[in-house]
């Protein structure tokens, strides 16, 4: 479990430390630095962990411009920046810089043993329709594109059998209301077809695609750490509240560490539902950056209400409605 992340001279963080939970909200203005601390955990978790690494080209698709525009730029002559999690520090220096290619070292302290692995379900998740082939295996690993859900789909369905595994997706995706029947996939090594009530995914709402890599991730891995952007894209309220019910759920019940970036209303409500019906409110961390990207933790208490509000923070319905008036 990832029990702290300490950020030092990286991007809009001169010195910043965070305590985690199990379940993690984190939201914000716009450029306020949700992402940089989604980032931050990325770097440390890359997988090259002690070789040079260019940073325009990371194992999670997160690419970085030059060594300049990462540093913090109140850290004055500053030639390293510092992540941390737990009691493992990764120090990044650039080494060259030539032909418009910044390459960097890490190096790194104490090893973790216990840390599980991470993974990351990015805001640009919207499924590929060029399926790859992917040998059988047991849990899904989300990528860029996921150009492999499809042929992980038919195989778990039609190759591995596993039934469950096809009637939870199902029932699942019909508690959203995205869907009629069910999802199947189709198709020979190379040409796998994706299809929803029997229809080309390509062909129906554009939420299932990026509802998909979510519940199968979820559904197939367990005891990982996961960093889920924005779940609530293209989804209806109704649909976003489902979802986020069923990651909370599950996330809970399979030892799956939760971090969620979000902006909307209904996925912080179904957070302090969930806190509220099912006892883990003790479980749950939400944090709000301002504009000064300032980190303020709020808890949620047994009767899922919040600790404290902040300007900026979820309040947008309320100054309308109050303008309404």
């Amino acid at each position: 479990m990832i029990e702290n992340i300490e950020i030092e001279n990286f991007k809009c963080y001169q010195h910043e430390k965070i305590e985690f939970n199990h379940i993690n909200l984190i939201s914000g203005i716009n450029s306020s630095g949700k992402s940089t601390i989604l980032q931050s955990m990325l770097l440390f978790f890359n997988e090259r962990k002690e070789v040079d690494i260019d940073l325009r080209h990371t194992d999670y698709d997160i690419d970085f411009v030059s060594f300049k525009s990462i540093i913090n730029n109140r850290a004055e002559n500053a030639e390293t920046f510092k992540v941390k999690v737990n009691d493992e520090s990764r120090i990044f220096k650039e080494l060259i810089y030539k032909a418009d290619k910044p390459l960097y070292s890490m190096s790194k302290t104490n090893t973790i043993d216990n840390l599980e692995d991470l993974y990351y379900i990015s805001a640009n998740r919207e499924i590929t329709a060029d399926q790859k082939e992917l040998k059988i295996q047991n849990n899904y690993i989300p990528n860029k594109k996921n150009t492999t859900l499809g042929q992980y789909i038919k195989q778990n369905i039609d190759e591995l059998r596993t039934t469950d595994f096809s009637k939870e997706l199902d029932e699942t995706l019909l508690e959203m209301g995205i869907i009629e029947k069910g999802i199947t996939a189709s198709g020979e090594l190379g040409n796998i077809s994706i299809e929803v009530d029997s229809i080309p995914i390509s062909n129906v709402g554009i939420g299932i695609q990026y509802v998909l890599p979510i519940i199968v991730t979820i559904l197939t891995n367990e005891r990982i750490n996961l960093i889920i952007e924005n779940p609530e894209i293209h989804l209806h309220p109704k649909a976003q509240v489902s979802l986020m019910n069923f990651i909370c759920k599950k996330c809970i019940e399979k030892e799956i560490q939760l971090f969620v970036e979000t902006h909307s209303d209904h996925i912080l409500n179904s957070l302090r539902l969930f806190a509220k019906t099912s006892g883990n409110f003790n479980k749950i961390n939400v944090f709000f950056i301002n504009e000064q990207s300032d980190i303020k933790q709020i808890s949620i208490n047994e009767m899922g209400k919040l600790s404290r509000y902040y300007t900026d923070f979820f309040d947008e319905i309320q100054k309308q409605v109050v303008e309404l008036l």
